[in-house]
Order: structure tokens, then C-alpha cells, then sequence
């Protein structure tokens, strides 16, 4: 495609960047794909191609370095309101507030996953808005808001159950999501041995829902979390 592709054809030439970019980090160069992605939000800025600079700005955000991380998510939030891009404001303002979370910067996490809420609701899909409630019950919980993030969170689970009920396979993982939460919850206020009880079945949800194939370390991690509890 780079043999064929014109810098002088926007349409094309964009498009390429943004494959490029892609393979780029899919094998594992996210330096010179963060390069290739500031190069596309440039040339699709410059071309007014609004919803192909949140498409860059969006993928910088994953592959750049931490501290650029929350400046391109908030870039491309920017752009996505100057174009009147509803649909992509959903993923990006939740883009932000996990990069918030990860942060520790947890009332600007909530905000930010509040905001995602709004977007999400705007559409028909569940899942989306099941994962966005999951969300902010999440910083509920790391606020210590522990009554708000149980009553929160179980509608999450009611929720997902139901979904995963009526066939919809995707929602398994977030039956495990939120039972895992609903345990650290518990764990949290003291019940221990109640806590344990459900990351030990959320595990095995999770699991089923292909977990450890799809994001290796955050399995290693759980399973590290409850083998530490199980041992004390």
C-alpha cells in the first residue's frame, strides 16, 4: 500500500497512515508507531478529516509513553467535540478516565467515566453502557465508597448476568468483573473469607470468558491477589 499511497490524496494517504501505524504496533514498535500516529493527526488536522485525527490521537494514547498518554486522550476529545464526533466521545472520555485511574488520580477518573457514561447511554448496545456503570462503580470503590460502589456494582452484575442468560457470550467477562469487585468490596469491610469466595468463582468466570489469552498480565495479577489472600 506504501508503494501505491499519495501524500497528495488525503482519503488514501490517511488511511494508510493509520495501517501502518497499526502494524507497527502490532509487532511490537509502539515508539515508531506513536511517531507514525503523530504523523497522521497532523495530516488529517491539516486536511479538516475530523474523525481520522481522533482515530490518531485515540491510537497515541495507546501507544505512547505514560506521561503522553493523558495529553492525547485529551486531544482527541477536543477534536472529536470540534467535529461533532458523538460516537467516538464514549471511548475516548473512557480512555481518559482509566489513564486517570491508573494515575491514582481518582476523582478526575470518575469524572472523566461519568462523562463516558453519558455518550454510551446515548446508544442502544448494553454491554457498553453495563461496562461504563462497571466503571465508576470501580472508582466508587477505590474512594472508599464502598456502600454506593456494592449497590452500583450488583446492579452491574444483575445486568451482566442477564445478558450472558439471554446468550450473549461477551458478557461473561463482566459477570466476572464485577463478582471480583463485589469481592474486594467485601474484603475491603472486613468479610474476608466472603471476599475470597467470590474472586475464587470470578476467577473461574473469567477464565472462561478467555481472559488469560487476552490480557495475560492483569490474569497473573488476580491470580497473584488471590493466592496471597488464600495463604493468610
Amino acid at each position: 500500500a506504501g508503494e501505491y499511497a499519495e501524500v497528495t490524496a488525503p482519503l488514501g494517504w490517511s488511511r494508510y497512515l493509520g495501517a501502518r501505524g497499526r502494524f507497527e504496533w502490532d509487532d511490537g514498535d509502539a515508539e515508531r508507531a506513536t511517531e507514525t500516529f503523530r504523523e497522521m493527526f497532523d495530516y488529517t488536522s491539516e486536511h479538516e478529516l475530523y474523525s481520522r485525527a481522533v482515530d490518531a490521537a485515540h491510537m497515541i494514547a495507546l501507544t505512547g509513553e505514560p506521561k503522553e498518554k493523558l495529553e492525547w486522550a485529551v486531544k482527541g476529545i477536543e477534536m472529536a467535540e470540534k467535529g461533532g464526533l458523538h460516537g467516538w466521545l464514549g471511548p475516548l472520555w473512557n480512555n481518559l478516565g482509566w489513564d486517570y485511574v491508573e494515575a491514582g488520580q481518582y476523582e478526575k477518573a470518575r469524572e472523566a467515566l461519568e462523562n463516558a457514561r453519558e455518550y454510551h447511554y446515548m446508544g442502544t448496545a448494553e454491554i457498553p453502557k453495563v461496562i461504563a456503570d462497571y466503571s465508576v462503580a470501580h472508582v466508587m470503590r477505590l474512594q472508599g465508597e464502598l456502600d454506593e460502589a456494592r449497590e452500583a456494582m450488583r446492579d452491574v452484575h444483575r445486568r451482566a448476568m442477564e445478558l450472558h442468560e439471554s446468550g450473549q457470550r461477551d458478557a461473561l467477562e463482566w459477570v466476572g468483573f464485577s463478582r471480583w469487585e463485589l469481592g474486594e468490596i467485601d474484603i475491603a469491610e472486613g468479610s474476608v473469607s466472603e471476599g475470597v469466595a467470590k474472586l475464587r468463582t470470578a476467577l473461574g468466570e473469567l477464565e472462561e470468558a478467555g481472559m488469560p489469552a487476552w490480557d495475560e498480565e492483569d490474569w497473573a495479577d488476580r491470580q497473584a491477589r488471590l493466592k496471597e489472600l488464600e495463604s493468610n
